[in-house]
C-alpha cells in the first residue's frame, strides 16, 4: 500500500514561463494485483456530463443586450431563469433573450416552482425545471413541486426553445 510518506512531488516554477509539477510514486513489482470495481452511479455520470458540459460554455461570449421588443410593438413574454451555474446561466440567457424577457432570481428549482405554484398570483405561470437531478426520484419531486416540464442536463437548447414554445403556445390557447 502507497502512503503519502512515499510519494515523491516537487513543483518548478519560472515567472512568465510556466511551472513543471512532477508526481513519483513507488512501483512495488512483487505486490499482489487487487481488483478493484468500477462503480458508475447515475449520480456519478451525471455530474461527469455536467461537468464536462460546464466546460464547455465557459469560454461563451457574454452578450450584454437590451431587452427587445416585438416589430409589432407587443412586449416580450417572461421567461424566469433559475439557474445556479453561472456560465450555463449566462449561456441560457444570452441565448433566450432575444424572444424572452430573462429575470434570474436566486434560490433552487424545487424551492422556486413550490413557491410559485402556491401563490394565486402565480400558480399558472408555466415552469420547465432544467437540472442535473436525473434519478426518476428528483423527477417525481420535481412534478410533484408543480413543474409542467422536466429537462435533464447536458441537455439539447434547441428542445428547450421548443418546449418554452410549445407551453406558451398553450397557456394562450388556454
Amino acid at each position: 500500500m502507497v502512503t503519502e510518506v512515499d510519494i515523491i512531488y516537487k513543483v518548478e516554477s519560472e515567472y512568465l514561463k510556466g511551472s513543471k509539477f512532477v508526481v513519483r510514486l513507488p512501483l512495488d513489482i512483487e505486490a499482489e494485483p487487487e481488483i478493484v470495481e468500477n462503480i458508475k452511479t447515475e449520480f456519478l455520470i451525471n455530474s461527469m456530463n455536467s461537468v464536462d458540459y460546464d466546460m464547455s460554455v465557459s469560454n461563451t461570449d457574454v452578450s450584454n443586450e437590451p431587452v427587445k421588443q416585438e416589430e409589432n410593438g407587443a412586449k416580450l413574454p417572461t421567461l424566469l431563469l433559475v439557474e445556479d451555474n453561472k456560465e450555463l446561466r449566462v449561456h441560457l440567457k444570452n441565448d433566450l433573450i432575444r424572444n424572452y424577457d430573462v429575470m434570474m432570481p436566486k434560490m433552487d428549482e424545487f424551492e422556486m416552482c413550490k413557491a410559485l405554484k402556491s401563490e394565486l398570483e402565480t400558480c399558472h405561470i408555466p415552469i420547465i425545471l432544467l437540472t442535473a437531478r436525473t434519478l426518476e426520484d428528483d423527477r417525481i419531486e420535481g412534478y410533484d413541486s408543480g413543474a409542467d416540464g422536466y429537462i435533464a442536463k447536458p441537455f439539447v437548447t434547441a428542445v428547450l426553445k421548443a418546449r418554452i414554445k410549445n407551453l406558451l403556445e398553450t397557456k394562450k390557447r388556454l
